[in-house]
């Protein structure tokens, strides 16, 4: 599960958000917002490299896998999950003069090396995914590879979604509707939004149905009859689409909350999606974030936390690895 959504304000400065969709709090397995430094030596569970920029992001319980960030240099992005992704071993990647990177490290991996999505494509076919157990979760990480697809936004607006689908080698789109979900693959969702287009942002007017029946819309908001309400992905996808590029341009101070508020439509409360009849386990949505790119901020909102936390690049101590947790 989970969903991201990217917005512009009206002076152009861009918001990257998503929401987190698990079984658990992350949280509570401790998952930390942390400020990396630039040249500074990552010992990632894949070969460890020197970051070229400075990173903020929200990892999975302290280690070098990352859900999403944003770097010094205003690139934002994270991982959403996807069955349909694949790995392959280390020693078929790096036979053919690869690097084979964890799929959990894609993040800190493109943040801490390019500044543009242009960079990014350019570089990604360089390296490829393995299905490496996740260290940082002991038992219960073996035998579960973080299964995952990934999307990046630059300074400049223009975005990007990889896909790890072929034996871990990646598929590139480009995201021109500033929104995606999970399965199945990007490719899909945008063909499936030709089953919507006749959703838009304004109401519908009367229709006359004969010379004498004049049929009236009940209420404001009919221009939106037919956006799907539930939480699969298709049906998020669609709905955080056509929201997305439906609302207004704001300001740079109200950016923010106009992100939570597209997000609030795909968040999902904790028991309504039970994983099967009997189950007390269900997804929902452990947290959601938006990152200021001009300003290498992150507003936190976390699923049992009723305040907004922020965090920011600003408060980076040279040469130094800062974590943060959160209670």
């Amino acid at each position: 599960m989970c969903t991201h959504v990217h917005i512009t304000s009206n002076k152009n400065n861009l918001y990257w958000g998503r929401t987190l969709d698990t079984t658990f709090n992350p949280f509570d397995l401790g998952s930390k917002v942390t400020i990396v430094p630039k040249n500074f030596t990552l010992d990632t569970q894949s070969t460890p490299w020197k970051t070229k920029y400075a990173f903020l992001g929200i990892n999975l319980s302290g280690s070098t896998l990352y859900f999403d960030g944003v770097n010094e240099k205003g690139l934002a992005g994270g991982l959403l999950f996807l069955t349909a992704c694949t790995w392959d071993k280390k020693e078929n990647i790096e036979k053919e003069g690869l690097t084979a990177i964890n799929s959990g490290e894609i993040i800190p991996w493109i943040l801490s090396n390019f500044e543009t999505v242009d960079e990014i494509k350019e570089n990604i076919s360089k390296v490829a995914v393995t299905g490496d157990d996740i260290l940082a979760l002991g038992e219960l990480g073996k035998g579960h590879p973080i299964t995952a697809h990934y999307t990046f936004t630059d300074k400049m607006g223009n975005s990007v979604v990889l896909e790890p689908t072929n034996n871990g080698r990646f598929r590139i789109f480009d995201n021109t509707v500033g929104v995606m979900t999970n399965d199945p693959t990007f490719d899909w969702h945008m063909t499936n939004l030709g089953n919507y287009i006749q959703v838009k942002g304004v109401n519908r007017q009367q229709n006359h149905l004969n010379n004498e029946a004049v049929i009236a819309p009940i209420s404001n908001g009919s221009g939106l009859l037919g956006l799907p309400g539930d939480y699969t992905s298709p049906s998020r996808f669609v709905r955080a689409t056509y929201l997305r590029n439906l609302v207004d341009k704001v300001s740079d101070e109200e950016a923010p909350s106009q992100l939570f508020s597209i997000l609030n439509s795909v968040w999902i409360p904790k028991g309504v999606e039970c994983l099967f009849e009997g189950s007390d386990t269900s997804n929902f949505t452990s947290y959601m974030c938006a990152y200021d790119q001009n300003l290498g901020k992150l507003y936190l909102r976390v699923y049992n936390h009723i305040d907004t936390m922020e965090f920011s690049l600003d408060n980076m101590v040279e040469n130094q690895y800062v974590n943060y947790s959160i209670n």
